[in-house]
Formats: structure tokens, sequence, C-alpha cells
């Protein structure tokens, strides 16, 4: 965050000196009600943390050998893409933010980049891991995090290490940007380590059962479970598969064991799912 901030106000600092803002207003769109809410709060918790952690240790942003604090801004995009767009237009003609900070989900992420892109602003993705983001040509969308068709190979590696008789796999992802790319990722580089895909499904967004998704999967003895989406279908993917006692070696599913709520909702049944 401060390194964004510093590096877009650099050159402004040079000529403007005379006229260094009160406050360095950075911002973006954040879900924190709709489908997203759970994902979404996360990272509004960790961006209001960065803002004090930024403001209270430094003094807020070197501009000018002056020390500018920062102002985070939001709007709550409601998961849906069309405020997305808006609302980042509004950020950025209306409340001044020059480094936006990306909505979460590869699909609101990607909703929004055109935008960004229009007024040459700086659009950091912290929660929206497709390929496709990057691919489209933008050249202010950036991101910390790893693409999304990396996201699984930690976990095939790890399992490999540990167990080398393990290669039956699995794959159970949600049908959406984010999800695709990790799947297709995760399949690629599964059949090159010299495993087995003897399952492989995509289930709806708005899924309420994967119990007949889970029930063919079974019957196919799967060694490995690689799947999920975002939280609320991998906790029902997890509690699903406890209530109809499928047991696999090595398990990771997206997103969701990375949520306090996923251990606090299932208990024991979210013993040994990585993420």
């Amino acid at each position: 965050l401060t390194i964004g901030a510093t590096v877009l106000l650099k050159s402004a600092s040079s000529t403007a000196q005379e006229q260094l803002p009160k406050e360095v207003v950075i911002g973006g769109p954040i879900s924190l009600s709709g489908q997203y809410a759970k994902e979404g709060q996360q990272g509004f918790l960790g961006f209001q943390i960065a803002e004090r952690w930024v403001n209270e240790v430094y003094g807020g942003v070197k501009i000018g050998g002056k020390q500018i604090p920062i102002k985070y801004k939001y709007y709550d995009d409601e998961s849906k893409k069309e405020n997305v767009t808006s609302l980042i237009e509004r950020l950025v003609t209306s409340d001044g933010v020059r480094f936006l900070l990306a909505p979460y989900s590869s699909g609101l992420t990607i909703a929004g980049a055109s935008v960004a892109e229009k007024y040459k602003s700086l659009y950091m993705s912290h929660g929206g891991a497709s390929d496709r983001i990057f691919e489209q040509g933008y050249r202010y969308a950036v991101q910390t995090i790893g693409l999304g068709s990396r996201y699984q190979i930690s976990a095939i590696d790890m399992v490999k290490s540990i167990d080398p008789t393990a290669k039956r796999v699995a794959l159970l992802f949600k049908d959406d940007e984010f999800s695709r790319t990790v799947m297709k990722g995760t399949k690629e580089y599964a059949v090159k380590n010299g495993l087995e895909i003897v399952f492989e499904r995509t289930y709806p967004q708005d899924a309420r059962d994967l119990t007949p998704a889970l029930t063919e999967m079974k019957v196919k003895n799967p060694d490995i479970l690689l799947g999920g989406g975002h939280f609320a279908d991998g906790q029902l993917l997890v509690k699903q598969m406890g209530d109809l006692g499928i047991e696999v070696k090595a398990a990771s599913i997206l997103v969701a064991p990375t949520l306090p709520a996923f251990a606090q909702a299932l208990g024991k049944q979210a013993n040994g799912f990585l993420s």
C-alpha cells in the first residue's frame, strides 16, 4: 500500500511541492454485502489496518520531503459488477482517488479494470487472481497475489512428496471466472506430473446442494480432491462430504479454509482441509 501510493505521487511531488495535499486518498469498492461479504470483510479490515499502520507508524507517505497521511475511501459494491464500475467512476471523479484498490473476486476485478484504465489510475488487485485479468493488455492493473492457474500447484507438490502412491484426482470447482482458471491450471499441472484425473466437474455459482456431484465423485474413489471456489460453497462442499462419509488422502479447496468462520461453522469437519 505504501509503495503504491509513493510511486503514484513521486512525479507530482517534484512539480507541485507548494501544493501538497493535506491527505492522500486511496480506496475502492469492496463487498460488504452480497455473495462475497465474508471475503470482502476480510479485505476491508486489512485495508483499515494498513491505513492505521501507515499513518501511525510512518506518519503517512513521504511526498516532497513531507509526511502526508493517507485516507482510505470505500463504498459497498454489494458484490455486483454494475456497482463496481459506477463506484470506481465516483471514486476517481468525485473523491479524487488515483490509487485504486480493486474489489474482491476475479469477476468484479475484471469488471472494474477498464474504468481504472480509462482514468490511468493504478489498480491493485488483492482478491482477484484469474489469469485473464492480465491477458487484456491493461497497463494500470497490478497484483500482489499469485495467478489463479498456480493456486493448487503447492498442494499437488506436497501430496506427491508425502504419499507418491496418491495418484487419483477429483476436480470439483465452482463455475466462475476465478475457479475455472484455477481448475484449468490444476488439471494441466496434475496431468504433467503423472496424476490421473478420475472426476472432473463444475457446479453452479448459486449451488445449494452438492450431494449429486459428490455422490458421483465418491464412486470414482479419488485419493485427492482439489476444488471449491469461495467461502459459502467451500463450506457447503466440506459439510456435505462429511455427511456422505467421503474420505480422501488429501483435500485442498479454494478460499474457505482461510477464513476463521470456516472452522467456527464446521468444527472438527474442517480439520485436514488445505487451501
